[in-house]
């Protein structure tokens, strides 16, 4: 909705849940199982007629969109949809919350201050260390500070930041099972979601450059638990 309008507006689509299954299921076959395959087609695309063509010109223009999925969306990326020969997210800048309500509390504890950074870069394995370590630096740069690609204490710092901006650029991973205990892999361990839940991340922008980070198990009531559940709590 634009800031200009006075009431919302609400479009109903044709779509079944049942077919969304089939969709959700699509997208973590030709996705999520084969990520380093561009040449997988993706049928789990036709979405993009169901859930953005409807809504493409009553949100064009928008500063910035926000996206608060429900159900079975919270496991679709709807910014990688594409809409008029590009991804959703060429179109404008996309935020995802749980809930309207959370995106109210982050903007009254937030700041708007993007000036300091915490910029962490870190993999177990050799032949990545330039991939890793050189994305956290890139980042470091535009804030003209030092990446920090120390082997110690990085929870430790992360737990206890200060910086206006933090970038971890790691390995992480989901567990569907016990979603309490996926975690990030960071150079002195690995930081888990029930690790998260304890610590106070003061940060007004935090981005997560790891695999499985928006993956979240989904709980009675449409709570989420997860690395983007946590680090928002946090």
């Amino acid at each position: 909705m634009r800031s200009e309008d006075s009431k919302p507006k609400v479009k109903i689509v044709d779509l079944s849940s049942q077919r969304l299954i089939g969709y959700v299921n699509r997208y973590f076959q030709e996705i999520v199982n084969f990520p380093y395959m561009p040449e997988v087609e993706e049928t789990w695309q036709e979405l993009a007629e169901y859930l953005i063509a409807p809504v493409i010109e009553d949100i064009d223009g928008c500063e910035i969109l926000y996206l608060i999925p429900h159900g079975l969306l919270h496991y679709l990326p709807f910014h990688a949809l594409y809409i008029n020969g590009k991804r959703l997210i060429e179109h404008f800048p996309i935020a995802y919350a749980s809930s309207l309500t959370a995106i109210k509390y982050a903007q009254r504890k937030g700041g708007e201050k993007l000036d300091s950074c915490l910029s962490m870069g870190f993999t177990p394995k050799e032949n990545e260390k330039e991939l890793f370590e050189g994305e956290a630096s890139l980042v470091a740069d535009l804030f003209k500070t030092e990446a920090y690609l120390d082997r110690n204490a990085a929870s430790q710092l992360l737990s206890n930041v200060d910086k206006d901006v933090v970038h971890l650029s790691c390995h992480a991973y989901f567990n569907p099972k016990e979603s309490l205990e996926s975690g990030l892999l960071l150079s002195d361990g690995t930081l888990t979601v029930k690790d998260i839940f304890n610590i106070n991340i003061k940060a007004n922008l935090l981005v997560l450059s790891a695999c499985e980070t928006g993956i979240n198990k989904q709980k009675p009531g449409d709570e989420l638990i997860g690395l983007t559940r946590a680090f928002l709590y946090s």
